[in-house]
């Protein structure tokens, strides 16, 4: 997956030496949650 091949590169580049996250805790949300005045107030 792109995004590992990413954090393997990162990882490598500033000498990180931490576990990666698992990918499966990745996720890209298609729907839009709108802008509200409110929005930051319900706590999102």
């Amino acid at each position: 997956m792109r995004i590992e091949r990413l954090a393997q590169r990162l990882r490598v580049e500033y000498g990180l030496k931490g576990k990666p996250l698992p990918t499966k805790n990745f996720h890209v949300t298609l729907h839009s949650i709108g802008i509200h005045d409110r929005f930051f107030e319900c706590g999102v």
